[in-house]
């Protein structure tokens, strides 16, 4: 769902969590994945973060969530593609980031069921939107060539060098 703060100051403190559920990857904000606004000038504060005081980010996939949550593998993920979702949406940028302020878990962590789905890349915590938002990326693998195919090459190389 979403969460709105309306003023004031959001900090995140060190060894905190955010419970992050997914439903949809390609869904909206607040339907899709949770969320959270804060709106009419609320900052994000990160001040109390430090390496070693990170921030958690445990992540929870569901496989449905009518009439009751369940967990179990996010709809339309596919791993071989990117990803981005908004976590905290700000009016105003977010100072003193720093991506090894946040500790981010896809096992089991703080009452979660972690990330169902098979993963072939990374999660990564970044700024969005001039700075405005922290959003939390998929990133995935980049596939090395096979070894079929560097045989092939080599091979390809040898007949070159040979004919010539």
């Amino acid at each position: 769902g979403t969460v709105t703060q309306n003023g004031g100051t959001l900090q995140l403190g060190a060894n905190g969590n955010y419970n992050w559920q997914v439903f949809n990857v390609a869904g909206l904000a607040g339907t899709g994945y949770d969320t959270v606004n804060l709106i009419n000038g609320a900052t994000l504060s990160l001040s109390a973060l430090s390496v070693g005081n990170e921030y958690n980010i445990n992540l929870w996939s569901l496989s449905a969530i009518t009439p009751n949550d369940v967990n179990g593998a996010a709809t339309n993920f596919n791993n071989t593609s990117n990803y981005s979702w908004t976590l905290f949406s700000t009016d105003t940028a977010i100072t003193g980031f720093n991506t090894n302020l946040f500790e981010i878990f896809t096992a089991a962590n703080n009452g979660t069921s972690g990330f169902a789905n098979t993963l072939n890349g990374t999660f990564n915590v970044g700024l969005a939107d001039s700075n405005t938002d922290l959003v939390l990326t998929y990133t995935a693998a980049i596939p090395e060539p096979g070894a079929a195919l560097i045989g092939s090459l080599g091979l390809l190389a040898l007949l070159r060098r040979w004919r010539d």
